[in-house]
């Protein structure tokens, strides 16, 4: 779906003749979203029927102003639908929200229900650009659109009171960086009311300040990029920041700010599990129960805006990962209406478009936040074969692990294989690493099991497949161990340290179908790939190695210590048994070795990409 999205978005924009540097539309854009998310996650935005939205409408009366930019994003939602009896019944909230308006330009304001208070001073302002940044970009959004013609009378009367409104804001303009230099998310809401506001009210200085605003935001970043709330990273809340600027991007060109937006985007993507579910270790405010919200609940964090922010920003940027996590986040929160009804045994489900047979060993008493492991067989292999000849799940069954056995696809030969670019598969179209990251994702969603507990083990093919998986940026597994596997040429060569992935190889020096010196010629006709010592090197990154542990007359032990500590990395050498899934290393059995492996992986170190 991701690639036809971006397909589809980039053609269009090639026959129009746009570009990201010429400036794109934000309606244009809003409309190359999924098919139904942006009136999904709009859904809450519409205003009762006394012109209520957000927290007045959940209070069921009118507390400030600011709670009313969801009736903004309604119209907007509305309108790049084409449904304009929706976007009436929307404007509604615009139109209360107009009749609450002081003689200074300010809004009406009574307490919030956490005992804060918008009626005076910087709050005051607060909760007038918080308003107003939506107001802005919705007769933007409605300028650019068809129906523009249909709100034109209705914009000219608001038009005097926006510019009370603004200039109430303009003369508040000093109480913001006072009161929100550390929470920088409200410093690009500001930034985008001015900007916004600016350019439809044709105010030159407006749009200025908005330039001023976004400069002192980004001051506020660190070292990897992401935008920081008090003092320190917030994956919620770098979501809003990115939201809010990439918005306003589309309407102020900044070009500074656009390479601060893909820093920071690539963090948020590295901030979604594998389930869509939004990793709150770590956060300063949200998810964890240090802050009060509007209505003195614990903050939590806002999934729509983080959709709104990944999906934007995947769009504008051309950003294919961006896109993918913002469907699984999208399918995290839809994940109680579309639970697969998953059994012990053959499963047959559609992953990425295909339809696949997955062999599953659930335990006899599954318990939320259990881990889940993947075990991938060998070219030409299947799953079943795998499963007898690993006895992984007679080891992890008992622990109270799920295992899954995904079964391949089929070559143009017949052969089944996982796709990691062998040289004969060069053109085959299957998209085994988005097919698997769905699986776990629906497996850990549906199953309740442990997002940032995903193992996977695999034989030859699957080994390469496991050190395929893991090298995806950023990482969804927690710890691999490949048997018998290798990394091709082609891909192997990017990877730069185990960014927090442990990794166990098992691989034999006798073996003469994955050469323990590699294949750098391509002597053997699957693609070059690289010699095991090499791939153990490159996943230790530049960790000091420890010495050679001999642990009998046919195992030797490497091990490194990994560049940030956060992961550990084995190399189990065989001297002797070919190219075959050993029965044993060092006197247990290998599937024991590698689920105890896996075990001391399961500690909440968080996963940091490099730079």
């Amino acid at each position: 779906m991701i690639r036809r999205l971006l397909l589809l978005w980039l053609v269009g924009a090639a026959s129009l003749g746009w570009s990201r540097a010429a400036g794109l539309r934000e309606y244009d854009v809003l409309r190359a979203f999924p098919p139904g998310r942006l009136a999904a996650l709009s859904a809450g935005d519409l205003p009762d029927t006394n012109g209520l939205a957000g927290g007045n409408r959940l209070m069921g009366r009118w507390i400030e102003a600011g709670s009313q930019r969801g009736s903004c994003r309604a119209v907007i939602a509305a309108v790049v639908a084409d449904d304009l009896e929706r976007a009436d019944r929307a404007w509604r909230g615009v139109e209360v929200t107009f009749a609450h308006q002081r003689e200074d330009g300010g809004f009406h304001a009574e307490p919030r229900p956490n005992g804060n208070s918008s009626v005076t001073g910087g709050a005051a302002v607060e909760t007038a650009y918080f308003f107003l940044q939506e107001m802005g970009r919705m007769i933007l959004v409605i300028r650019q659109s068809p129906h523009e013609a249909h709100f034109r009378d209705r914009i000219a009367v608001l038009e005097p009171k926006l510019r009370r409104a603004c200039d109430f804001l303009v003369a508040g303009e000093p109480t913001i960086l006072p009161k929100s230099r550390k929470a920088v998310n409200r410093v690009f809401i500001a930034a985008k009311a001015f900007g916004t506001c600016g350019l439809v009210l044709r105010d030159d200085a407006m749009v200025a300040t908005a330039r001023r605003l976004v400069g002192e935001a980004l001051q506020q970043r660190d070292a990897e990029g992401v935008f920081l709330e008090h003092g320190g990273r917030d994956s919620s809340y770098n979501a809003v920041s990115l939201l809010f600027a990439q918005v306003l991007a589309l309407h102020v060109p900044i070009p500074e700010l656009d390479e601060a937006l893909v820093r920071a985007a690539r963090w948020q993507v590295s901030r979604v599990l594998v389930s869509g579910e939004v990793d709150n270790r770590g956060n300063t405010r949200t998810g964890v129960g240090k802050e009060p919200g509007y209505n003195g609940q614990p903050k939590s964090i806002n999934y729509n805006e983080v959709m709104l922010a990944l999906t934007l920003n995947g769009i504008v940027h051309t950003n294919a990962a961006g896109l993918e996590a913002a469907d699984r986040v999208f399918a995290w929160t839809q994940r109680e209406t579309h639970r697969t009804p998953w059994v012990s045994g053959t499963n047959r489900i559609v992953l990425d478009g295909r339809e696949r047979t997955v062999l599953l060993d659930l335990p006899e008493k599954a318990q939320p936040g259990a881990p889940l492991v993947l075990v991938f067989h060998g070219f030409t292999g299947s799953a079943a074969g795998i499963r007898t000849a690993t006895a992984f799940s007679h080891v992890a069954g008992p622990l109270g692990w799920v295992v899954a056995y995904p079964e391949g696809t089929r070559d143009a030969q017949g052969r089944s294989f996982f796709n990691v670019g062998y040289e004969f598969h060069r053109h085959e179209a299957v998209r085994d690493l988005a097919a698997m990251r769905e699986l776990a994702g629906r497996l850990v969603r549906d199953l309740q099991l442990d997002p940032r507990a995903v193992f996977v083990t695999g034989f030859s093919n699957g080994g390469d497949f496991a050190f395929y998986l893991a090298s995806e940026s950023p990482p969804w597994v927690r710890a691999i161990a490949p048997v018998g596997g290798t990394m091709m040429s082609s891909w192997g060569q990017a990877v730069r340290g185990a960014r927090g992935v442990s990794v166990l190889a098992v691989n034999t020096v006798d073996d003469a179908i994955t050469r323990w010196e590699g294949d750098p010629g391509n002597r053997d006709g699957w693609g070059a790939y690289l010699a095991v010592l090499d791939v153990h090197r490159r996943w230790s990154g530049v960790g000091g190695a420890r010495p050679v542990v001999q642990v009998d007359e046919n195992l030797r032990l490497h091990a490194a210590d990994t560049e940030r500590g956060a992961s550990e990395v084995l190399l189990y050498e065989l001297a002797t048994g070919g190219h075959r899934w050993p029965e044993k290393l060092g006197g247990q059995p290998t599937a024991k070795v590698i689920c105890d492996f896996f075990g001391r992986a399961r500690k909440p170190t968080e996963i940091v990409l490099p730079e």
